[in-house]
């Protein structure tokens, strides 16, 4: 017994070689007779030869096996950091939709108070900017759109004058306001529509 882990200490791979030259047969000679040194009656060396592939795929199973479950203890802990962060995320996000909701309720609320606020985008992008028309008693008559920039001359009257075209959406008094330069009054026509104003009696918010 001595000799044979003094052969496995010397060539540690000697354990590898087969029954007829592994350190047991180094040191007992090798088997005789269709019988193994160290194994019970009725096992060969032709029986060992048939069950070594499945006893190295087992091994190699084993293996494996160890192998995922290191992984999967080494993967835990990132699953669980992982999971708070969803978690998380997904109560912020809950978070931003009600704020969102709350946004949307108070502006459409403004707008329905207020019908000048609720113009198309497609105004703004023309550069149209919310207004209002003033009476000669400095009253606010309506509420509309015009462009700043956009003055007309208008030479048709006996004083020329810089107006506007108004895109008027709200009016105060539609039976009282009178239309500039008319007898009708804003009660005449229907809303959104567009009239001119003079420039002097047209105030940009």
């Amino acid at each position: 017994m001595e000799r044979i882990k003094a052969i496995i200490e010397d060539d540690p791979a000697s354990v590898n070689l087969d029954l007829d030259h592994d350190p047991v047969a180094q040191v007992c000679s090798p088997d005789k007779f269709g019988r193994v040194l160290g194994m019970s009656v009725g096992i060969s060396k032709t029986s060992l030869a048939s069950s070594a592939p499945a006893k190295k795929q087992l091994c190699q199973q084993k293996q494996q096996h160890s192998m995922l479950e290191e992984r999967f203890g080494s993967l835990e802990p990132q699953m669980v950091t992982i999971t708070k962060i969803l978690l998380e995320t997904r109560e912020e996000v809950a978070g931003q939709q009600s704020h969102r909701r709350i946004v949307a309720d108070s502006s459409a609320t403004s707008n329905a108070r207020d019908p000048t606020c609720s113009q198309s985008h497609g105004d703004s992008s023309r550069g149209m900017e919310l207004c209002e028309l003033i009476n000669m008693h400095r009253e606010v008559v309506a509420k509309g759109r015009a462009t700043r920039a956009n003055i007309i001359l208008d030479a048709t009257l006996d004083t020329p004058i810089d107006i506007y075209n108004v895109r008027v959406c709200l009016v105060i008094d539609l039976d009282r306001s009178a239309l500039f330069g008319s007898k009708r009054t804003f009660g005449e026509l229907h809303l959104p529509t567009a009239v001119k104003w003079p420039k002097d009696f047209t105030r940009f918010l």
